[in-house]
């Protein structure tokens, strides 16, 4: 819950994360630039209302995305 930024490339190329989930008391705020970019098998993400920037590409390449 003390997280409140992923930063650019942060999870980049991560090939085998799946499944992302935040809680709802997250205070995230902002997903950075490709933080997500080539993760092929990410299947299921949950962004809190919290966040309230998604950068340029952050999920570019996520062909298995839901």
């Amino acid at each position: 819950s003390s997280v409140e930024s992923i930063g650019i490339s942060a999870f980049q190329t991560c090939y085998n994360l799946e499944i992302i989930s935040f809680g709802e008391k997250s205070n995230l705020t902002t997903i950075g630039d490709n933080a997500f970019q080539g993760c092929n098998e990410l299947k299921s993400i949950s962004i809190p209302s919290s966040v309230e920037s998604i950068g340029i590409s952050a999920f570019q390449t996520c062909y298995n995305l839901e």
